[in-house]
């Protein structure tokens, strides 16, 4: 008997893992990675999708500040300015001492020149 070993990559195993376990602890690393792969492939509405599942099905993620974060960088590629920035501030008025509302207010204050 022969074993064959299949390997799957990120982009593949998140979808799986996200449609199998939706309310896992792991659900909203799952889907925040998931969109941050699909981001950098310049996947941006999929991406979009992902990041949204973590802002709105996980609130107490950790994840969620990221996830409004890169959520806003989305809109921004997408040259949605007015969408970009309202996301920016609703990051930070939700999480003024996160490291994303560090990264998102230089982004914020280039929008609002």
């Amino acid at each position: 008997a022969t074993t064959e070993i299949y390997t799957l990559s990120l982009h593949d195993a998140l979808p799986i893992f996200n449609k199998s376990f939706p309310n896992s602890s792991y659900a909203p690393n799952a889907h925040y990675w998931l969109g941050q792969l699909l981001f950098n492939q310049g996947e941006l509405a999929e991406a979009n999708q992902e990041f949204l599942i973590v802002v709105n099905k996980h609130k107490d993620s950790t994840k969620r500040p990221d996830a409004l974060l890169k959520l806003a960088m989305v809109a921004q590629k997408q040259n949605d300015a007015k969408k970009a920035i309202a996301t920016y501030q609703q990051l930070l008025k939700e999480y003024p001492e996160s490291t994303a509302a560090k990264l998102g207010k230089p982004r914020l204050a280039s929008l609002t020149k």
